[in-house]
């Protein structure tokens, strides 16, 4: 799966993404993976928020998750740094990487996913949803 952020989730997004996990983990018996690109906004997550974001890792996308902040300057730093700090201290048996861009975080969703028997990803398949995602933007949600 795949998923651009303009801005920090609702609740109500978290809640759409976890009903899409739930749909397709069935349908993958080897295991998923999630990419999410953090492209603008500001990073302030309800605790609500916070809650589904942390039953989707835990409950989710056994093959890999990578977390790419494209913002830059000092918020995207920042960002980065937390997520990499809070990793490490809860990371469990999937893999999970923090990315400042999105080319080498498509390098490395696609070697996961060719690990946990996929073949047929590469980086430019998980760039290429990526540009789908940003192109099917909804309005809102």
């Amino acid at each position: 799966m795949v998923a651009n952020w303009w801005e920090a989730p609702s609740e109500a997004q978290m809640r759409l993404l976890q009903g899409l996990a739930d749909a397709r983990e069935p349908r993958f018996p080897g295991g998923t993976a999630y990419a999410q690109f953090v492209l603008a906004g500001t990073p302030s997550f309800s605790p609500d928020v916070r809650k589904r974001a942390e039953e989707l890792t835990t409950q989710h996308f056994s093959l890999g998750i990578a977390h790419v902040i494209e913002m830059g300057g000092l918020a995207g730093a920042a960002v980065r740094a937390f997520l990499g700090g809070l990793l490490l201290l809860t990371r469990g048996s999937k893999p999970m990487k923090v990315f400042a861009e999105s080319a080498p975080a498509a390098d490395w969703m696609a070697r996961c996913l060719r690990m946990g028997g996929e073949p047929g990803w590469s980086t430019d398949d998980v760039l290429a949803l990526r540009e789908r995602a940003a192109r099917e933007r909804p309005a809102s949600v």
